[in-house]
């Protein structure tokens, strides 16, 4: 999705000082109404940052995460790492002797990766633009990595706008890199430098790298469904009803069986519909498949050693015993009631295990076989209910089947 560089995302270097007497005001508490030279996007910044009790005079960035933790965060962001990379790479040469650096961050902010300006190997070791740093603004105060991520669109930053004094030697442009499925926001992509080597040019080109990302993950995206749809084809094709679902959960695909066996269980499938996957919480909440259904009949879908996603199969419920007479051999869904949901959900067990379960009368005749009776012997339950064994087999093959 295009990232809109409106008037009001760039800096003004030849405001600083104005911007710099406006931020000392504003911490002595004089400040009061706003200059022509501050513009609202910062101004609101400084405020969240007061109201947050962002201290202004700290030292630097905070600790960064442990190695360990690192490492888990660039696994949960492999699929962001990866789209990014051939653009972290081209900074490596392009930013040569630029000044700069190019910086990826996770969506809560926390840097990811680095490339860029050898020269500024120290200045931004200090500062703590290298990984495992946080530069939220309720961590770091207003700066372009934090701010665009407070806003969701692309912010350029430069010295004295930033609220934190000892990131004021800096100038910085970010834009957030968004999910090309959902629109959900997997991180910040920044340009740093110091404010020495400020650019009206930075930030066009962060947001149109930020833009060339998302269209790689678009196509990552499409590649990796294919292939999930491909892996997934013969299941889809079951009697049951099955629905795939990608590595975040959301809904990929579903059998035309799918919808009415949920629905036997009082259950509706819409497009929205997800499975819990990942730690974190989902934002909006989307309805989410029974937790009974989730926690027995998920299977993940790989190829190779990467997950593609997951297959959950929906089990029919348990049907009527059918006799000999009935006119239809197909089987109809019977839906639980409330007063007997849980003795169908019994029957539905019973129905889907892997073992052969069968019910006889008195005079040996068939009144129930499960679904796995169906497949060994071949047979439908209209065939089989109300006949015995001798009717229906050979004595060897009963022998062998039991």
């Amino acid at each position: 999705m295009k990232k809109a560089i409106q008037g009001s995302s760039l800096s003004h270097p030849e405001n600083n000082p104005q911007i710099k007497a406006a931020w000392e005001k504003l911490l002595s508490g004089q400040f009061r109404g706003t200059t022509r030279a501050l513009r609202p996007a910062i101004d609101d910044s400084w405020r969240r940052c007061l109201v947050g009790q962002v201290d202004p005079g700290r030292g630097g960035a905070r600790p960064p995460v442990e190695r360990g933790e690192l490492e888990a965060l660039r696994n949960r962001n492999e699929r962001l790492i990866s789209a990014s990379a051939p653009f972290m790479i081209q900074a490596r040469e392009f930013l040569a002797h630029t000044g700069t650096v190019m910086i990826l961050t996770d969506p809560e902010g926390t840097i990811l990766d680095v490339e860029g300006d050898a020269h500024l190997r120290d200045p931004i070791q200090r500062a703590g633009l290298v990984p495992g740093h946080n530069w939220q603004e309720s961590s770091m105060g207003t700066n372009a990595i934090g701010t665009a991520l407070a806003l969701g669109q692309p912010i350029q930053v430069h010295a004295s706008e930033h609220f934190c004094e000892e990131v004021q030697r800096w100038t910085c442009a970010a834009a957030v890199i968004r999910d090309p499925v959902d629109a959900s926001v997997l991180g910040v992509l920044d340009l740093s430098g110091l404010r020495r080597d400020y650019s009206q040019h930075s930030l066009p080109l962060i947001a149109t790298t930020a833009n060339s990302i998302e269209a790689r993950l678009a196509q990552m995206e499409l590649e990796r469904r294919f292939q999930l749809l491909e892996a997934t084809v013969q299941r889809l094709s079951a009697a049951e009803g099955v629905i795939v679902f990608d590595g975040r959960g959301r809904l990929v695909k579903v059998n035309e069986r799918a919808a009415p066996a949920l629905a036997a269980w009082g259950v509706t499938l819409s497009t929205d519909t997800r499975i819990p996957v990942g730690s974190g919480p989902s934002e909006m909440a989307p309805p989410q498949l029974p937790d009974w259904v989730v926690a027995s009949r998920i299977e993940p879908v790989f190829r190779g050693a990467g997950l593609l996603g997951f297959v959950v199969s929906i089990p029919l419920p348990a049907v009527s015993p059918q006799t000999p007479g009935n006119a239809s051999a197909e089987t109809a869904p019977v839906p639980a009631r409330e007063s007997g949901g849980q003795q169908a959900m019994l029957a539905t067990m019973i129905d889907q295990t892997a073992s052969l379960v069968s019910l006889k009368d008195l005079d040996g005749r068939y009144e129930f076989v499960n679904r796995r009776f169906e497949e060994v012997f071949g047979m439908k339950s209209a065939d089989i209910v109300g006949r015995t064994d001798a009717q229906l087999f050979e004595r060897e093959q009963v022998l062998a089947a039991v």
